[in-house]
């Protein structure tokens, strides 16, 4: 009688013991699952900021060798500021390795057109002109242009990440 009882109590508790069971073996996939979750968010968001840095970079490079060039060739106030390349270059090095060839390309031709921004600077102190002879400033569609598309390269590059990230 003893014995059955026991069995009977046993018995009673087993739903008891099985949801238990259950409850701690859910609380702790859960958890598990909920950080994973969480961290591949973040992980996310912190790759969609630095795909925005990158573009934002990559933006204001243009401005920039604008105020290089109208120091170089016109003579207007010196650029003091920092290039933004680095930070191109950076983020490309550290984050984004699937664009190495459009960043190598961008700061390939940013060196051109600072290049040429330098051989037109010296035509006007050893010209002594005030202004770059029209030969020299001729050439700058050319310049620009490259830049232009190795730039639009890059953010097409980027703009693909960004859709990838915003998908997922």
């Amino acid at each position: 009688m003893e014995q059955e009882t026991l069995y009977q109590a046993f018995v009673a508790l087993l739903p008891v013991i099985a949801g238990g069971a259950i409850g701690v073996l859910g609380g702790l996939v859960g958890t598990h699952y909920g950080h994973r979750l969480t961290e591949g968010s973040t992980k996310r968001t912190d790759k969609r900021v630095r795909v925005e840095a990158l573009a934002s970079a990559t933006y204001e490079l243009d401005l920039w060798l604008r105020k290089e060039e109208n120091y170089f060739l016109y003579k207007g106030p010196e650029n003091l500021e920092h290039s933004p390349l680095a930070r191109v270059e950076t983020l490309v090095l550290l984050y984004f390795p699937e664009m190495t060839a459009e960043g190598r390309s961008l700061s390939t031709t940013v060196r051109e057109y600072r290049t040429w921004m330098m051989e037109g600077r010296k035509q006007v102190l050893d010209g002594n002109l005030s202004i770059p002879p029209p030969e020299h400033t001729a050439r700058f569609g050319a310049v620009y242009k490259s830049f232009l598309d190795a730039r639009e390269a890059l953010l097409e590059r980027a703009q693909g990440v960004m859709r990838g990230l915003m998908a997922s």
